[in-house]
């Protein structure tokens, strides 16, 4: 049975066609994401904490718009990605909570006036080594999004 190339070639290359033609949503193709800043703009999907093919841990700092320039706002979203970059590592939190109560007046005249504050604060005492930018991007609003990560091991 003699089978000519031909036959065979042909249904190949279609079929490589059609396959060619059909796509698969990428991560950066993801409709509900937007900029946290912008919220009608769509933001690449690494924005909102999308993984990253090739980076094994990432987080994604921000800097408001600056007159100080691009490359200072550059340096402020890469600290504020590496610092939430190595929190995941090892964090120490320290809580305060303070109360405060005042009184004025006496008897039926007398006003209480109440405050209470919370306040959080995160340390980190980590050293990041091989951390690199890996994608940077303006907001509509003039902020800048920064995605820092470590490569894969």
């Amino acid at each position: 049975m003699k089978v000519s190339i031909k036959k065979c070639l042909i249904p190949a290359v279609i079929t490589l066609a059609i396959s060619g033609c059909a796509s698969t949503p990428s991560i950066e193709d993801t409709p509900d994401c937007v900029f946290p800043d912008a919220s009608t703009s769509r933001a690449p999907a690494w924005v909102c904490d999308a993984p990253v093919e090739g980076v094994s841990l990432s987080a994604v700092g921000y800097s408001k718009k600056s007159n100080a320039g691009s490359a200072f706002m550059k340096k402020i979203a890469s600290a504020d990605a590496r610092v939430q970059l190595a929190s995941i590592f090892k964090v120490r939190v320290q809580n305060m909570i303070k109360l405060y109560a005042q009184t004025t007046g006496a008897a039926d005249a007398e006003t209480v006036d109440q405050v209470n504050t919370s306040v959080s604060k995160l340390i980190t005492n980590e050293t990041l080594v091989g951390s690199r930018l890996y994608r940077s991007r303006v907001s509509p609003t003039g902020g800048l999004f920064v995605l820092i990560g470590l490569d894969s091991v």
